[in-house]
């Protein structure tokens, strides 16, 4: 009798936590009414299961109540220009696109042009067009909007970049690096070995830019050396406004092949980069050269010059292959048959993770070489890499 008075009692609270609950439930994105319905199965079983529940009914249903109202995984939120909306995780912004990490299609990259507005929970960390970081967790083109949290709402004109890497904001400095090791052997017919190694590392903030490069070729033909070369470089940036940079540059070049002890230039230049990314980088230069060439045999040389330089690299294939170039045009302020080219082509692929194989030409052109040496040189090398 006191168990069918506990059913009949737990029942009736059942009634009425689903009356409650149910427009709760219903409500909502994802819908609650999945989660809502387990809880009422496990309270129905209790019931059929003759448990004595009457006590624990009021704190069962105010305990789903406190549940079902519970918000629903936070997301944030992208609404496109045509109405369509994108549910993720906002990665960046950057280049013109919003990257999105979705849970059923992946990486999703929207033109900017094409965003309404954003609503992101936690706040992102904004880099307004004033230099200004600021955590948003709305973005329209309506500009500022109330908001419940701490965190602002901004214009979508105003951003510049969405979770930019630290040092664009001042706050830290992004290193980067490469080691590449490239060698062949062959015997029988031919007897021939040949080696490559070259390894480069930058430094970025917020000003300035840093980069270290150092380059050695090694080769033998049936026990003769063939090849023996190498070359360091040290460049130092420092960015006058987004674009425009001024760049002071180091050089030391050996090669016993081509007659030179030494090549040593040191100069200073004006930059603009176009682009710079890690997807993406093109940049320009030009300024002034001072060249000093030591020779076995020739006559050494020193004269001041003028230099043209270009570095352009970006992934043709989503990130998995890299084409990129570079070269450096100087020219005798003194005597124009002094002019030198140096240049390097290729492609880079990547393999697994900081694993990454590369194919490229090497094409260095004097137009006065050393006595009795050829004017253009160059190379075709095969690497395996690591990058970081």
């Amino acid at each position: 009798m006191r168990q069918d008075s506990s059913r009949k009692n737990a029942q009736k609270w059942l009634s009425y936590s689903g009356t409650l609950l149910l427009p709760l439930a219903e409500a909502g994105d994802p819908p609650l009414l999945p989660r809502f319905a387990a809880r009422i199965v496990l309270l129905s079983t209790l019931i059929r299961l003759r448990l004595p529940v009457t006590r624990y009914c009021l704190t069962i249903s105010i305990f789903f109540l406190s549940l079902a109202v519970a918000l629903p995984v936070l997301a944030d939120e992208v609404l496109l220009k045509n109405g369509d909306r994108i549910s993720g995780t906002i990665i960046k912004k950057d280049n013109g696109f919003l990257s999105i990490k979705t849970a059923y299609a992946g990486m999703v990259r929207v033109d900017w042009a094409f965003v309404t507005s954003v609503q992101a929970d936690p706040p992102l960390v904004v880099l307004l067009n004033s230099k200004e970081v600021v955590k948003a967790s709305s973005i329209s083109d309506n500009g500022p909007e109330q908001s419940l949290s701490a965190a602002r709402s901004v214009k979508k004109a105003d951003v510049k970049l969405v979770n930019p890497p630290p040092y664009l904001s001042g706050a830290g400095v992004l290193w980067r690096g490469r080691l590449n090791i490239g060698a062949s052997s062959s015997d029988g017919n031919t007897d021939t070995q040949n080696g490559h190694a070259s390894g480069e590392i930058s430094a970025r903030t917020e000003k300035e830019r840093y980069r270290l490069r150092g380059t050695y070729n090694w080769a033998s033909d049936l026990g003769q050396e063939t090849e023996n070369n190498m070359e360091g470089v040290f460049k130092a940036d420092h960015f006058l406004s987004e674009r425009w940079f001024v760049s002071g540059r180091t050089a030391a070049y050996k090669d016993r092949f081509q007659d030179l002890n030494l090549r040593a230039t040191v100069g200073a230049s004006t930059g603009y980069q176009f682009f710079e990314s890690h997807l993406r980088n093109l940049f320009v230069e030009a300024g002034l050269s001072y060249v000093y060439e030591d020779y076995r045999e020739s006559e050494d040389k020193e004269y001041p010059a003028a230099r043209w330089g270009l570095g352009y690299d970006v992934f043709v294939y989503q990130e998995k292959i890299q084409f990129f170039h570079e070269h450096a045009l100087m020219v005798s302020l003194e005597d124009t048959e002094d002019m030198m080219l140096e240049s390097e082509t290729g492609l880079r692929f990547h393999i697994t993770g900081n694993l990454n194989s590369t194919m490229q030409v090497d094409y260095d052109w004097n137009n006065s070489p050393g006595h009795d040496k050829e004017r253009g040189d160059t190379k075709y090398i095969f690497t395996l890499g690591y990058s970081w």
